[in-house]
């Protein structure tokens, strides 16, 4: 939130009149508690009146103050809803519209179906040769793999990123856009109109994934995980410079996210054929 306020990046002078604020709000809340407390002191009915009136306005009062944030940065949830309305209706919404939906209480507006661990530990993704033949994805650009794993009634599950120690904003970025639209093809249905363009290949590559998934979702328990992962990199690769050209326009920061990534980075060979370290 701080870093938020600091819109010339001057987080220590934010930082600092943030300070000067609670100091005096504190000052005041003990004159005011002075005052209070002799006119309260025994009458336990009031007492307990104030202490109700007074909580709920501060809960209230800091609610409000949260929802009033604009965020311009990226996060889980503000992604999700960037992609679906993205894949459904072809535009990019702007920070007003994105925090007039985003959830103050509650992490989920969606119903996303997939949980995302970004940053993950290398051997989660990768745990054979095979395993890592399928999870290098066809670009040798990616800093990044990963592996869908979906529960048995194939209506949830997990995706796993693990990141190279090279990786950037935009790589976390691009690999958290690509398991979005991977929940997105899972939780809804194809959507017949053509929203993306089809000059970059993103809306045929979209449909590709699209009936892939429907001919997949309802047979044996077979593992299509890996062929999801590659359909969706392939969407990916056609569709996210116009997503990113688009989040630009609207107004969003792109340089940095608040995508949370967990710590571990990793190193691998962009042949797939030895894995250096993993940390």
């Amino acid at each position: 939130m701080t870093q938020h306020q600091a819109r010339r990046d001057n987080m220590a002078d934010v930082a600092a009149k943030d300070g000067s604020q609670e100091t005096l709000v504190n000052l005041m809340a003990l004159i005011a508690g002075l005052i209070i407390t002799p006119m309260v002191s025994g009458n336990l009915l009031l007492t307990w009146s104030l202490f109700f009136v007074f909580t709920f306005l501060h809960i209230y009062a800091n609610f409000r103050a949260v929802s009033s944030v604009v965020m311009e940065t990226v996060s889980l949830n503000r992604l999700h809803l960037l992609v679906t309305e993205f894949l459904s209706a072809g535009r990019i919404m702007t920070p007003e519209e994105v925090g007039s939906r985003e959830p103050v209480v509650f992490g989920h507006t969606t119903g996303e179906c997939l949980r995302i661990h970004l940053g993950t530990e290398f051997t989660s993704v990768v745990k054979s040769v095979s395993d890592l033949d399928a999870a290098l994805p066809s670009s040798k650009q990616s800093r990044y793999i990963m592996k869908l794993t979906l529960l048995l009634r194939r209506n949830s599950g997990t995706i796993h990123v693990v990141l190279h120690e090279d990786s950037t904003a935009l790589d976390y970025l691009q690999s958290c856009f690509q398991a979005c639209s991977l929940d997105y093809v899972i939780r809804t249905r194809p959507n017949l109109t053509k929203v993306l363009s089809d000059l970059d290949g993103s809306q045929r590559a979209l449909e590709a994934l699209q009936n892939f998934w429907l001919q997949e979702r309802n047979q044996q328990p077979v593992d299509c995980s890996w062929d999801l992962v590659a359909l969706a990199h392939n969407f990916t690769l056609q569709a996210f410079p116009a997503f990113l050209k688009g989040l630009e326009e609207a107004g969003w920061v792109t340089s940095r996210t608040h995508l949370g990534p967990d710590e571990w980075r990793a190193v691998w060979n962009v042949k797939g054929l030895e894995i250096k370290k993993s940390i």
